[in-house]
Protein backbone atom coordinates (compact mmCIF):
# COMPACT_ATOMS: atom_id res chain seq x y z
CA UNK A 1 0.00 0.00 0.00
CA UNK A 2 2.98 2.09 0.79
CA UNK A 3 4.27 1.63 -2.85
CA UNK A 4 0.95 2.24 -4.64
CA UNK A 5 0.90 5.67 -2.42
CA UNK A 6 4.40 6.53 -3.55
CA UNK A 7 3.04 6.01 -7.03
CA UNK A 8 0.20 7.65 -6.69
CA UNK A 9 1.98 10.47 -5.10
CA UNK A 10 4.62 10.13 -7.45
CA UNK A 11 1.68 10.60 -10.75
CA UNK A 12 0.54 13.69 -8.77
CA UNK A 13 3.34 15.47 -8.69
CA UNK A 14 3.98 14.70 -12.15
CA UNK A 15 0.36 15.79 -13.01
CA UNK A 16 1.03 18.93 -11.54
CA UNK A 17 4.63 19.71 -13.17
CA UNK A 18 2.94 19.01 -16.40
CA UNK A 19 -0.21 21.44 -16.15
CA UNK A 20 2.66 24.00 -15.26
CA UNK A 21 4.57 23.24 -18.47
CA UNK A 22 1.98 23.33 -21.11
CA UNK A 23 0.80 27.31 -22.22
CA UNK A 24 -2.09 28.48 -20.57
CA UNK A 25 -3.13 29.85 -23.96
CA UNK A 26 -4.01 25.86 -24.85
CA UNK A 27 -6.84 26.55 -22.41
CA UNK A 28 -8.53 29.31 -23.12
CA UNK A 29 -8.13 31.48 -25.91
CA UNK A 30 -10.68 34.36 -26.73
CA UNK A 31 -10.67 37.49 -29.42
CA UNK A 32 -12.67 40.49 -30.07
CA UNK A 33 -12.64 42.34 -33.40
CA UNK A 34 -12.83 46.17 -33.45
CA UNK A 35 -13.25 47.78 -37.14
CA UNK A 36 -11.33 50.53 -38.09
CA UNK A 37 -13.29 53.21 -40.36
CA UNK A 38 -12.20 56.64 -41.52
CA UNK A 39 -14.87 59.03 -43.07
CA UNK A 40 -12.89 61.68 -45.17
CA UNK A 41 -15.35 64.55 -45.67
CA UNK A 42 -15.79 66.61 -48.94
CA UNK A 43 -13.72 70.13 -49.22
CA UNK A 44 -13.77 72.36 -51.05
CA UNK A 45 -11.99 76.16 -50.53
CA UNK A 46 -12.16 79.44 -51.91
CA UNK A 47 -10.12 82.60 -51.79
CA UNK A 48 -10.03 86.09 -53.94
CA UNK A 49 -6.43 87.69 -54.28
CA UNK A 50 -7.82 91.07 -53.18
CA UNK A 51 -10.91 92.20 -50.95
CA UNK A 52 -10.81 95.21 -52.98
CA UNK A 53 -10.68 95.91 -57.01
CA UNK A 54 -10.96 99.79 -57.72
CA UNK A 55 -10.30 102.05 -60.23
CA UNK A 56 -10.72 105.84 -61.39
CA UNK A 57 -12.57 106.63 -64.68
CA UNK A 58 -13.76 109.98 -66.53
CA UNK A 59 -17.77 109.98 -67.49
CA UNK A 60 -17.83 109.75 -70.82
CA UNK A 61 -14.63 107.92 -71.12
CA UNK A 62 -14.44 104.56 -72.80
CA UNK A 63 -14.93 100.76 -71.23
CA UNK A 64 -12.21 100.72 -68.52
CA UNK A 65 -11.68 96.86 -67.94
CA UNK A 66 -8.62 97.29 -65.49
CA UNK A 67 -10.96 95.62 -62.44
CA UNK A 68 -9.72 92.12 -62.33
CA UNK A 69 -10.31 89.62 -59.02
CA UNK A 70 -8.43 85.71 -58.90
CA UNK A 71 -11.01 83.51 -57.42
CA UNK A 72 -8.37 80.39 -56.29
CA UNK A 73 -10.21 77.32 -55.66
CA UNK A 74 -8.91 73.90 -54.09
CA UNK A 75 -11.17 70.92 -53.92
CA UNK A 76 -10.35 67.08 -52.60
CA UNK A 77 -12.98 65.50 -55.07
CA UNK A 78 -13.61 65.66 -58.82
CA UNK A 79 -15.23 68.79 -59.59
CA UNK A 80 -16.69 72.18 -58.38
CA UNK A 81 -19.21 74.93 -59.19
CA UNK A 82 -18.00 78.47 -58.66
CA UNK A 83 -21.16 80.84 -58.34
CA UNK A 84 -21.41 84.14 -57.88
CA UNK A 85 -23.89 87.08 -56.80
CA UNK A 86 -24.37 90.29 -55.96
CA UNK A 87 -24.02 90.68 -52.33
CA UNK A 88 -27.35 91.30 -50.97
CA UNK A 89 -29.30 90.72 -54.21
CA UNK A 90 -27.71 94.01 -55.29
CA UNK A 91 -26.26 94.54 -58.30
CA UNK A 92 -25.60 98.23 -58.64
CA UNK A 93 -22.43 100.45 -57.56
CA UNK A 94 -24.00 102.98 -55.15
CA UNK A 95 -22.75 106.24 -54.20
CA UNK A 96 -22.89 105.28 -49.52
CA UNK A 97 -25.88 106.48 -48.27
CA UNK A 98 -27.57 107.87 -51.72
CA UNK A 99 -29.28 106.32 -54.47
CA UNK A 100 -26.92 107.47 -56.95
CA UNK A 101 -26.14 104.69 -58.64
CA UNK A 102 -24.54 102.64 -62.04
CA UNK A 103 -27.05 99.72 -63.01
CA UNK A 104 -25.15 96.41 -63.61
CA UNK A 105 -25.50 95.64 -67.77
CA UNK A 106 -23.10 95.57 -70.63
CA UNK A 107 -20.91 98.55 -70.77
CA UNK A 108 -20.61 100.78 -73.50
CA UNK A 109 -19.06 104.33 -74.21
CA UNK A 110 -21.74 106.73 -73.24
CA UNK A 111 -23.47 104.40 -70.79
CA UNK A 112 -23.15 104.04 -67.14
CA UNK A 113 -22.93 100.16 -66.37
CA UNK A 114 -20.71 97.56 -65.24
CA UNK A 115 -20.47 94.01 -65.43
CA UNK A 116 -18.11 90.92 -65.17
CA UNK A 117 -16.18 88.52 -67.73
CA UNK A 118 -14.63 85.73 -67.60
CA UNK A 119 -12.59 84.86 -71.06
CA UNK A 120 -13.99 87.62 -72.84
CA UNK A 121 -17.77 86.93 -72.46
CA UNK A 122 -18.88 89.84 -70.67
CA UNK A 123 -22.38 89.69 -68.55
CA UNK A 124 -24.31 91.42 -65.94
CA UNK A 125 -23.61 91.00 -62.10
CA UNK A 126 -26.80 88.12 -61.16
CA UNK A 127 -28.83 89.28 -58.40
CA UNK A 128 -29.24 85.27 -57.43
CA UNK A 129 -26.43 82.72 -57.36
CA UNK A 130 -25.44 81.96 -61.18
CA UNK A 131 -22.92 79.29 -61.98
CA UNK A 132 -20.46 80.94 -63.82
CA UNK A 133 -17.76 78.59 -63.79
CA UNK A 134 -17.82 74.14 -64.09
CA UNK A 135 -14.67 72.41 -63.31
CA UNK A 136 -14.67 68.28 -63.49
CA UNK A 137 -11.16 67.14 -61.72
CA UNK A 138 -9.91 67.59 -58.16
CA UNK A 139 -7.67 71.08 -57.92
CA UNK A 140 -5.26 72.17 -55.61
CA UNK A 141 -5.29 75.78 -56.51
CA UNK A 142 -7.53 76.32 -59.90
CA UNK A 143 -7.46 80.25 -60.79
CA UNK A 144 -10.33 81.94 -62.84
CA UNK A 145 -9.68 85.30 -63.30
CA UNK A 146 -12.94 87.70 -63.26
CA UNK A 147 -12.66 91.03 -65.12
CA UNK A 148 -15.47 94.04 -64.06
CA UNK A 149 -15.59 96.00 -67.07
CA UNK A 150 -16.82 100.18 -66.27
CA UNK A 151 -18.75 102.68 -68.11
CA UNK A 152 -20.39 105.77 -67.46
CA UNK A 153 -22.09 108.57 -69.53
CA UNK A 154 -21.07 112.07 -69.81
CA UNK A 155 -23.15 113.42 -66.89
CA UNK A 156 -22.84 110.31 -64.38
CA UNK A 157 -22.38 112.44 -61.42
CA UNK A 158 -18.66 112.42 -60.02
CA UNK A 159 -18.25 110.58 -56.48
CA UNK A 160 -17.29 107.11 -55.15
CA UNK A 161 -19.81 103.94 -56.36
CA UNK A 162 -19.21 100.57 -54.38
CA UNK A 163 -20.59 97.58 -54.66
CA UNK A 164 -19.86 94.30 -53.70
CA UNK A 165 -20.34 90.22 -55.01
CA UNK A 166 -20.33 87.08 -53.62
CA UNK A 167 -18.47 84.01 -54.67
CA UNK A 168 -19.59 80.67 -53.45
CA UNK A 169 -17.71 76.96 -54.10
CA UNK A 170 -19.52 73.99 -54.39
CA UNK A 171 -17.82 70.73 -54.73
CA UNK A 172 -19.65 67.96 -56.84
CA UNK A 173 -20.49 64.95 -54.56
Amino acid sequence: MLKTRNILAGLGVIAVLGASMVPMGAYAETEATTKVRVGIETAASISVDRDMVNTDIFAGSDVNSQMVANVRVSTNVDGYQLTMMGADGNTNLTIKDTNISIPTDIPAKGKSAWAYSIDGNVKQIPSQPTVIKTYDTKTSGDITSITFPVSVESKQAPGTYEGAVVFTVTASN
